[in-house]
């Protein structure tokens, strides 16, 4: 993008086009536009097709810098995202400051849209509409084709164009019942779709084999027994999810968002596991001898890379067997390595001579010691 910036430039995969610079908008290109038509217009303009591989490291990049702002991060490709700020304090705020970070990361503009569920926001993206369906979710559609429905497939949609319904405010007009009729199970979508809501449920990701949590304060604690609160809370739910889903990890990371809305980011990394609410409150009263100067409205904890602790074999009763205590087989591991494989054995590596396994067996099956 960066070599096109002045120049019109547009990707395409499975011959439409996904994205499109500045200068291609202007001239008429739009997302979801088939590549012929896009390359027609762009004339003396670039078309590239989109290639997966030499990009990986590209979303890795814009998406570490929204792993700043969010928890909640549902890659869709390599070019889009999903990013639930529901829990934040101050979302509009965040969102803006998010959107000046991948720009200043990345050296070109970013293009979003926000909504109250998942197909309104990909609708104010594509038409950079920003945070403008925040307000009133129903007035913004209420006037858009009937094509830009994005809760409903290509097929309704035509079908819903033949029917009558030329632009999504009409679907308010047309009783639920008569809906049923003609698409069934789907009809309570479009009924709720036509109002401007649908599915807001955004799944957490990224980044992958990470869990992270939120604790907003509901004002500023100016004390640090009511500051611990807050962070005893975020470690109990954290550390009991870590605890149920058999994970730990050795690194934290802690956001605090404060009143101004600036963002303090502290990391640390600790030589024992952290895999309970007991070990996550002791990282966290470890790494913080003091309350941020700046008064805080939420704070954020992620810990990531997270693994499965090494499993242990146990004997019938339930114990860990002597394979798995690690000192002794540490010791073992290194007696073999220095004086040979031989050199040393484990009872249960000792082969008992034949008459001693045939008289065991002839008790177990009669009852009395063979003499």
């Amino acid at each position: 993008m960066l070599r096109h910036k002045n120049r019109p430039l547009a990707v395409y995969r499975d011959r439409l086009v996904i994205d499109a610079n500045a200068s291609a908008l202007e001239r008429g290109v739009r997302v979801g536009m088939p590549a012929s038509e896009a390359k027609a217009i762009l004339g003396s303009g670039a078309l590239t097709q989109w290639r997966e591989e030499p990009y990986h490291e590209a979303q890795e990049r814009w998406l570490d810098v929204c792993a700043d702002f969010t928890d909640t991060i549902e890659p869709i490709t390599q070019h889009e995202a999903l990013l639930d700020f529901s829990a934040q304090p101050h979302p509009e705020e965040l969102i803006a400051r998010l959107i000046e970070a991948i720009e200043a990361k990345l050296g070109c503009p970013a293009r979003w849209g926000a909504g109250c569920c998942r197909w309104l926001a990909e609708l104010a993206c594509g038409l950079g509409a920003g945070d403008r369906a925040l307000e009133n979710p129903a007035a913004f559609v209420a006037l858009r084709p009937i094509g830009e429905l994005l809760a409903a497939p290509p097929e309704i949609r035509r079908r819903l164009r033949d029917l009558g319904c030329h632009r999504i405010g009409d679907l308010t007009r047309v009783p639920l019942s008569v809906l049923r009729a003609q698409f069934g199970a789907s009809a309570l979508n479009l009924a709720s779709a036509a109002w401007g809501r649908g599915d807001a449920s955004v799944r957490a990701l990224y980044p992958p084999g990470s869990i992270s949590g939120c604790f907003i304060f509901g004002e500023p604690p100016e004390t640090r027994q009511a500051f611990d609160e807050g962070l005893s809370d975020l470690a109990r739910r954290l550390g009991l999810e870590l605890a149920q889903t058999d994970r730990s990890g050795n690194q934290l990371q802690l956001v605090f968002e404060h009143e101004d809305g600036s963002l303090t980011r502290l990391a640390r990394r600790y030589t024992k596991p952290i895999g309970s609410p007991g070990s996550l409150w002791a990282a966290i009263s470890m790494m913080l001898a003091k309350m941020p100067e700046k008064p805080v409205v939420a704070v954020r904890a992620r810990l990531p890379d997270l693994s499965a602790p090494r499993a242990t074999q146990s004997d019938l009763a339930g114990l860990p067997s002597q394979k798995a205590s690690s000192p002794a087989l540490a010791a073992l591991t290194h007696l073999r390595t220095v004086f040979g494989d031989q050199a040393v054995k484990l009872a249960s590596e000792v082969e008992e001579p034949r008459r001693t396994k045939l008289r065991r067996a002839w008790r177990k099956a009669n009852g009395w010691t063979w003499q």
